[in-house]
């Protein structure tokens, strides 16, 4: 019924929980906010990685770009015109990290994804047998702190002005 990594923990929540209600809940809620969160994590950890190595490249293009200072043919002259590039991409992948707030966004969406999973498991393994309501309390709570969060961390760090206390 299910595919991908969450195949045999919805299955078993399935099994725990027959009532269709319930497993609409459990398709539509749960499940789309764990693959939302993994996707999302992903993406946004795979940005910041890609970045950061972008942005270390910063350190060749001013040592290109003097290579290639003294001559307008040949190799030096690519060497300054690769240099010249990677400024300008450094600065481009700068200023996309900082708008984007990525290297935060990544963890709130892995923390998320990691509360949900471990609900999951804790509901289906039958130890303390977790109730409806329980579980549901505990999906909105994580929701409702990953949405918080990103609140707090990104969006306000986002729109704060730089200097302003």
């Amino acid at each position: 019924m299910f595919g991908g990594p969450y195949k045999v923990l919805m299955s078993a929540l399935y099994d725990k929980w027959p009532n269709q209600a319930q497993q609409t809940f459990l398709k539509r809620r749960y499940l789309e906010r764990m693959k939302h969160a993994r996707r999302l994590s992903s993406v946004s950890r795979g940005g910041t990685t890609s970045g950061r190595f972008i942005v270390g490249a910063a350190s060749l293009a001013p040592t290109l770009t003097a290579a290639g200072a003294v001559s307008n043919s040949g190799v030096a002259f690519w060497l300054k015109i690769v240099g010249i590039g990677l400024g300008a991409l450094v600065a481009i992948a700068t200023a996309m990290l900082v708008a984007i707030r990525a290297s935060g966004t990544w963890a709130i969406y892995h923390d998320l994804r990691v509360e949900l999973e471990t609900l999951g498991w804790r509901a289906q393994s039958g130890g303390g047998e977790m109730s409806w309501k329980t579980f549901t309390t505990g999906v909105s709570k994580a929701v409702n702190k990953a949405a918080n969060r990103y609140s707090t961390d990104v969006v306000r760090d986002a729109t704060a002005h730089p200097g302003a206390a």
